[in-house]
């Protein structure tokens, strides 16, 4: 089962934190997003964090140091990231992608429909007791939206034929007005 967000709330991470490698069994930082490995790596279990120490020349003239997040010290450099950080970016680095996009869209149609009869037509609070007339009340709250959405494409179609056709009044020779289809492509 693969989860399809449509947006991640809170602080973004940078999409380059999703490529550290961590071995959870052993709390352990495997490897940097360059592919260095760190001479040291300590797990603090109270808050999740993972803390890789890397030697200072390798971070030094690293150029993906400032979005990794390591941060140097006098003789070394050290990386604190979470595997809940870690996840979020590669869920940020999949949001960008094509196939990932067709999904949030299926997703929102899927979950768009209930939110709109909740929000706007307010099926929540149906003022009405029986199943078969709580049954006419939804039906009559679907009728309404099918009615929106006729009325929408109608007003849509109408507004493509108006730009396609003009029409324009021609001063004839006689002086009477006449007027004439012009249909544009």
């Amino acid at each position: 089962m693969e989860l399809i967000t449509t947006a991640l709330i809170g602080k973004l991470p940078d999409e380059i934190q999703s490529e550290f490698e961590l071995d959870e069994t052993t709390h352990e930082i495997i490897k940097c997003p360059k592919g260095e490995k760190p001479y040291k790596t300590r797990y603090y279990e109270k808050a999740g964090v993972y803390r890789a120490s890397f030697n200072k020349k390798t971070c030094e003239h690293c150029p993906l140091r400032e979005k990794c997040g390591a941060k140097l010290q006098k003789k070394s450099a050290y990386v604190l990231i979470t595997a809940k950080t870690i996840q979020r970016a590669s869920y940020l680095k999949k949001m960008s992608t094509e196939k990932y996009s067709v999904l949030q869209k299926i997703r929102n149609g899927v979950e768009g429909i209930p939110s709109i009869l909740r929000r706007k037509y307010h099926v929540d609070v149906i003022p009405v007791r029986g199943l078969v007339r709580s049954k006419i009340w939804f039906s009559f709250k679907i009728g309404a939206i099918n009615a929106k959405k006729v009325l929408k494409m109608a007003a849509e179609m109408a507004a493509t034929l108006y730009k396609n056709i003009k029409i324009r009044f021609i001063l004839t020779k006689s002086g009477k007005n006449q007027a004439k289809l012009l249909l544009s492509s």
